[in-house]
């Protein structure tokens, strides 16, 4: 009897072993795009006039802002933020940062802060490729789609 429950323990462990070794695809950032940007047409739909630039992120300039001064990843500026999950709960309620643009940050930024001017208002919507891609960031899940809403302060290229 022991030696029965030795076996069907030990096949158990083995069938255990072996269907943990399943490989995961591997990540393809064109068809997570593709899928992202069915999810954000969906959500601004009828209600949210968002253009879309040409690298995928999703815009609307709520105010230009004022000032000759063009953000570049040289600018160093400082912005009020507030982040979601689309169609989510808020995940960073409204935060002052500085930071220079070219700094490490995500590309999303990078791409949609520049659309504007100091005493701008912008809110973006970012594919997940565009934010923290396949990874997890805190408790933003992976392949999250961010909605941020950001106001830049003050812009200063130095």
């Amino acid at each position: 009897m022991k030696k029965i429950i030795k076996t069907v323990l030990y096949l158990f462990v083995i069938t255990g072993i072996i269907s943990s070794c399943k490989k995961e695809k591997p990540y393809d950032p064109y068809k997570q795009l593709e899928i992202d940007e069915g999810l954000i047409k969906a959500y601004i739909a009828d209600s949210i006039p968002a253009v879309r630039h040409s690298s995928g992120v999703y815009y609307v300039i709520g105010e230009q802002g004022n000032g000759d001064t063009i953000v570049n990843a040289d600018t160093e500026i400082k912005a009020k933020y507030s982040l979601r999950l689309m169609n989510g709960p808020v995940i960073t309620p409204v935060d002052t940062i500085t930071f220079r643009l070219g700094d490490n940050i995500i590309e999303g930024w990078k791409i949609g802060v520049p659309l504007i001017s100091e005493e701008g208002k912008i809110r973006l919507f970012l594919p997940s490729g565009w934010a923290y891609g396949p990874y997890r960031k805190g408790n933003i899940p992976p392949n999250s789609i961010l909605d941020f809403k950001i106001e830049l302060i003050k812009v200063d290229n130095k």
